[in-house]
């Protein structure tokens, strides 16, 4: 196969991270509204009588649609659908928004996955983009675009929190007209990217052999992101529900995940930087070791410590998965977007598995037994990050 670097050449006068950033700011919009659903969910369990497995359901109705990401993935590395990715946020933040006026748990859910399969394409397609652009400062790049998803996380609870307050859970379709502004501005500033702009098409051999090429890389990965899914579940989707049982108002609740999505923006910088310096298998191994540990301290703790260690665990958790895209991206060069999206469908079809288990655990037990057992399935991750290969297919002589 051909290794065609199309982002060798800069020619629209915009730096390489400049562009990543530029990809970047498509990531904060997507995730700012998929991001509304986690502080809405004490509201919603009320609204419709939810246990906790069907709340879990609602989120994994938004990570599902991801298995649809190897296909898009495929389609984007042989034509230029990036040129439309200022459309795929637009979609997800309009369906995201009706769900203040869903009039039934029927309705609610088609919003919920209508606003998924437009993320899913979306993820498919615009990590390569930031990977390709960096360079070879790809973790760099890949931060870049993680912070860009971060920072929607982190001001998503604080949005929605204070308009649902300010105004009703009914006057959400309202947020649709920032959706569409910001998608226009998006338009413009896309056309500053090279691999938008002179998109090569990849000639590329069957998927059987694709995917053959990438399993070395994909299969401990997978397994890694396995072992830290119920954690990630716990931390982004039912972390203001157990804090609002364990008495907090809604405003802490959700203080506190944003400040675990802060604390995840400054880990994914300097898991970004410490990965094209040391390599991608310690990154992981102390991401996995730091997230898991301080998870475990945030729930036998009190006060200032409490605060302390799930801050820690937001800031361990966020060196995951820039480098784990950079190193997925940098084993399959020539399939960047086929790879990404066999791994992000994979990913997100665990964390959606993973939302419903933990939701069965928490029903079952309570919310604390269910957090603890996410956090010791974690630390199995460190042992399958020795199964990484050491090399990347390109470089073996």
């Amino acid at each position: 196969m051909q290794n065609t670097q199309v982002h060798s050449k800069k020619i629209s006068g915009t730096s390489r991270l400049g562009q990543a950033a530029i990809i970047s700011s498509s990531h904060l919009l997507n995730d700012v509204y998929t991001g509304i659903l986690s502080p809405l969910l004490p509201i919603l369990i009320n609204t419709y009588s939810l246990s906790k497995f069907e709340a879990g359901l609602l989120a994994a109705l938004i990570s599902w649609p991801s298995v649809i990401q190897p296909f898009f993935g495929r389609l984007a590395d042989t034509t230029n659908i990036q040129k439309y990715i200022f459309l795929f946020p637009l979609m997800t933040g309009t369906f995201m928004s009706l769900i203040g006026i869903a009039p039934n748990i029927s309705m609610l859910s088609l919003f919920l996955l209508l606003a998924g399969i437009s993320s899913a394409c979306f993820h498919a397609i615009a990590p390569p983009i930031a990977g390709k652009v960096a360079g070879k400062s790809s973790g760099k790049g890949l931060s870049l675009w993680m912070i860009g998803g971060e920072l929607g996380w982190l001001v998503s609870p604080i949005i929605i929190i204070a308009f649902v307050e300010q105004f009703s859970l009914k006057k959400t379709p309202y947020l649709i007209i920032f959706a569409a502004l910001a998608a226009v501005y998006l338009y413009f500033r896309l056309k500053k990217v090279d691999e938008i702009n002179n998109h090569v098409v990849v000639k590329q051999s069957s998927v059987k052999s694709s995917l053959k090429a990438i399993l070395p890389m994909l299969v401990p990965i997978a397994l890694i992101g396995t072992s830290r899914a119920l954690m990630k579940s716990s931390t982004t989707v039912y972390i203001p529900t157990y804090l609002t049982e364990e008495g907090a108002n809604l405003w802490l609740a959700g203080a506190v995940y944003t400040l675990i999505m802060g604390a995840g923006i400054l880990g994914t910088i300097v898991g970004g930087i410490y990965k094209d310096k040391i390599g991608g298998k310690p990154i992981l191994q102390v991401s996995l070791l730091g997230s898991a540990l301080f998870f475990l301290a945030f729930l036998y703790t009190n006060n200032i410590l409490q605060i302390i260690s799930i801050f820690l665990n937001g800031f361990f958790s966020g060196m995951y998965l820039p480098t784990a895209l950079s190193m997925v991206q940098e084993y399959s060069p020539e399939n960047r977007s086929f790879a990404n999206g066999t791994y992000l469908a994979l990913l997100f079809s665990i964390s959606a598995l993973a939302n419903l288990v933990l939701g069965i655990l928490y029903d079952q037990f309570s919310g604390k037994t269910a957090f603890t057992i996410a956090g010791l399935m974690t630390l199995l991750g460190f042992f399958f990050a020795f199964f990484i290969p050491k090399t990347d297919p390109s470089q073996t002589p």
